[in-house]
């Protein structure tokens, strides 16, 4: 008899940055007895933010019940926000302990926005830290975070931290090096100048265009799920 599957889902929606998604991808479509599926509200193609076209192969609705959901951020993020099917795609699998709920880089916002990051630990890109307790939840500035069934990956190359975390989780060390050594995925992110980071760092975040559009839309957030920010994202 052969082992049962570990079906795992990856959300699509325009305007995805496609590393969040292809990255982890990449993992765990090498995840011994998997079943990856591309989930998105139909199967025609999605651009996504930098001009690649994905094509999802099945729908919200046709979707099979998921051991692990994933959700990647993008410029796209913040309109998903307001995509019905796919909030409540999201919000279905709140009630689901033995599913792994997963999300990287501001697909953490998604997360936060169908309810499901509240008193839970999380991370996102280091431009949104700011903005997860407008969804109720603990922000935490590492690679990767792992509260219960919910495992949140900081920004984009994180996907990989992010994807060989749950790798471990489901099928092992042993088989989780030998992903990570086939990929050749050294983690080597350190920056030698601390000052020059902070400075760069510093300018990024007064240069992101989708900051203000992400913390309006994270405010709206808050308000419909009733809660109080008391230090404000500026």
């Amino acid at each position: 008899m052969s082992p049962r599957k570990t079906i795992i889902g990856m959300v699509l929606y325009p305007n995805t940055t496609q590393l969040d998604l292809t990255a982890p991808y990449e993992v765990f479509s090498r995840i011994p007895d998997v079943e990856m599926h591309v989930v998105s509200n139909t199967i025609a193609s999605v651009k996504t933010d930098r001009g690649l076209t994905i094509v999802p192969d099945t729908t919200y609705d046709t979707c099979p019940s998921l051991d692990v959901l994933f959700i990647p951020g993008g410029p796209g993020q913040i309109k998903a926000q307001d995509d019905k099917a796919l909030m409540d795609f999201i919000g279905k699998y709140g009630n689901k302990k033995d599913c792994l709920i997963s999300s990287v880089c501001t697909g953490a916002l998604l997360l936060g926005a169908a309810g499901l990051l509240r008193g839970k630990k999380a991370t996102t890109h280091w431009t949104c830290l700011d903005v997860l307790p407008y969804m109720g939840a603990v922000a935490v500035d590492t690679p990767v975070v792992e509260d219960g069934n919910v495992i949140t990956g900081a920004g984009v190359t994180n996907g990989i931290d992010l994807a060989l975390r749950i790798a471990e989780n489901l099928c092992g060390k042993d088989a989780t090096q030998r992903i990570a050594r086939f990929i050749e995925y050294p983690h080597a992110s350190a920056h030698p100048d601390r000052v020059a980071l902070e400075r760069l760092s510093k300018e990024m975040l007064a240069q992101n265009p989708y900051r203000q559009a992400r913390i309006e839309a994270a405010e709206r957030t808050a308000k419909q799920l009733g809660i109080s920010v008391i230090q404000k994202a500026s």
